[in-house]
């Protein structure tokens, strides 16, 4: 963890810390404090396009898996509708194709 962005005097096996790359459209949602945890809660509603968060040394990545970006990203939706709509379109245009050639 980066020692700089720490408070003085603290160990960063005992800090979390959360980064979002690419946040894009976010509005925050809620924002909680846990006096008896000491935690702090905060809900964001948005697109990021990765999020890690890391305790000590090793960070945690939580991209969406392919399947995630299909769902929620209108571009790919589009993409893959105008694709199948492609080959649907060529497989029956080769098969017109073939009955004029006879």
């Amino acid at each position: 963890m980066e020692s700089e962005r720490l408070p003085r005097g603290a160990d960063p096996k005992t800090h979390y810390k959360l980064g979002l790359g690419g946040l894009s459209k976010a509005r925050l949602k809620s924002l909680q404090l846990d006096a008896e945890k000491g935690a702090l809660r905060a809900s964001f509603d948005g697109i990021a396009e990765r999020a890690t968060s890391s305790s000590g040394e090793f960070a945690t990545d939580h991209r969406l898996t392919v399947f995630d970006t299909f769902r929620y990203g209108r571009q790919w939706k589009l993409l893959a509708v105008v694709g199948a709509w492609l080959v649907s379109m060529g497989w029956a245009g080769l098969e017109v194709w073939k009955k004029l050639r006879k």
